[in-house]
């Protein structure tokens, strides 16, 4: 009868699922300032909070895709996975952005101007990007931690 040694985040619980939300809100943060400066040559963060570098709305989806999708990982293909990431991924942010419009009154983002955009919510490249997300957390961040 030896010593277990205690492994944070073992098995399928609420520390990985909060460790992916913060990886999620820092992603998104990056992503989104990244992708603004690419487009209006500026460099301002895009956090969705009032401190530090998180955007809540990725890290919902990054979180959503360990929820719905980490458990049985690993019998399900890379690209499988990186559809159902970006459904995942695209609803998410469509919903918050309902929701928002619906409860607060209010709108963070329109992306109405964009290519193929979904009413203004999303875009079909945004979606890509969360599948390209998805893939990295699930593939090969999910399976390390895992361990």
């Amino acid at each position: 009868m030896g010593i277990r040694k205690k492994i944070f985040g073992e098995g399928y619980c609420f520390e990985k699922i909060f460790a992916f939300f913060m990886v999620g809100c820092v992603v998104g943060v990056v992503y989104e300032t990244i992708l603004a400066f690419a487009r209006q040559g500026v460099l301002q963060p895009h956090a969705g909070l009032i401190y530090g570098p998180f955007n809540p709305v990725y890290g919902i989806g990054f979180s959503l895709f360990y929820i719905l999708l980490g458990k049985h990982d690993s019998r399900r293909n890379w690209f499988l996975t990186y559809i159902y990431c970006c459904l995942i991924g695209g609803a998410t942010k469509y919903l918050i952005s309902y929701l928002e419009e619906v409860l607060l009154h209010t709108q963070a983002w329109d992306y109405s101007d964009l290519f193929l955009n979904i009413q203004g919510r999303t875009t079909v490249p945004f979606m890509m990007f969360w599948g390209l997300g998805g893939i990295i957390l699930l593939k090969l961040v999910y399976p390390y931690l895992s361990k």
